[in-house]
């Protein structure tokens, strides 16, 4: 890539400073902000499936385990000592899961939704399977059918949640490849940081999110997304450099950053972008 002044900048290669925790994008909001990461190995691919697999198989053995220890009327020592194992393997898995889909994608609504939706899929299976049983061994049972709604429900909101991982997934890829695509060709220009406005959502449960504005390329004016933390608020005036497409100038798909080559000056009402205690936050839909 030629940088602003006609040098070649790193080509292709992912912004490595000390502003890398401060996200801007012009695309997504909150927990669907997409930061930058190295590009996936089949390594770290293959053990997210795995990590998924497992997940999905340890729920109904733990849940089945559980159930079973408890209606035989054991104690609670007894009930932790032996549903402590496949308990653990759950949570170790879904720890697993929530972490790799987002380190794979940048985007952390898509570990989350992958975990809830195997966890919940796996939870509403094992408690419809013994009512297809009874549904199979009695024949036509309204009560069996309004029994088995429930659970049958959840697991089918754990499909929903599994499928939109996989589209957040899919397009969190894409804005990964256009990341590389702005670094690799595209023109770095200076911008600067108009305005900081706090949206009062959190994403990612504690990182404040703000809507900034930057001017850049003289007159030019891009609206973005920022998430950071609140110790590292840019206040206004902090310089920027803006990736453009050098074959599209005037398009508002561009990549923003901090200069990492001159300090910044945060700003220091820390205390006011902490999420308060309590507080469910929020922060990007779907």
């Amino acid at each position: 890539m030629i940088g602003r002044h006609g040098a070649p900048d790193n080509v292709g290669l992912m912004a490595d400073s000390e502003y890398s925790d401060v996200v801007f994008s012009v695309h997504d909001t909150g927990d669907h902000v997409v930061r930058e990461r190295p590009r996936g190995g089949a390594g770290a691919w293959t053990l997210l499936v795995l990590a998924g697999l497992v997940l999905l198989a340890t729920v109904p053995v733990a849940l089945v385990v559980l159930f079973v220890l408890i209606a035989r009327g054991h104690g609670f020592g007894y009930v932790a000592l032996r549903a402590g194992p496949p308990i653990v393997v759950v949570l170790a898995a879904a720890l697993v899961v929530n972490a790799l889909g987002e380190r794979l994608t940048g985007r952390p609504s898509v570990g989350t939704r992958m975990m809830l939706g195997i966890g919940l899929l796996g939870f509403g299976a094992t408690l419809t399977a013994p009512l297809g049983y009874a549904w199979s061994d009695h024949g036509s049972n309204l009560p069996v059918l309004i029994a088995a709604a429930i659970p049958g429900s959840v697991a089918l909101a754990g499909v929903i949640l599994i499928g939109r991982a996989i589209v957040l997934t899919r397009g969190a890829l894409r804005r990964q490849e256009r990341m590389r695509e702005l670094r690799a060709r595209g023109r770095r220009v200076d911008g600067v940081l108009e305005s900081v406005r706090f949206l009062k959502t959190w994403a990612g449960g504690a990182q404040p999110e703000f809507e900034v504005v930057t001017g850049y390329a003289g007159e030019r004016r891009v609206t973005a997304r920022l998430v950071t933390e609140p110790e590292r608020v840019p206040l206004p005036g902090a310089r920027l450099w803006v990736h453009t497409d050098p074959v599209a100038p005037d398009d508002t798909d561009v990549l923003v950053e901090l200069d990492a080559t001159v300090p910044v000056e945060f700003d220091p009402r820390v205390e006011e972008y902490r999420r308060p205690s309590g507080d469910g936050g929020g922060g990007g839909g779907g």
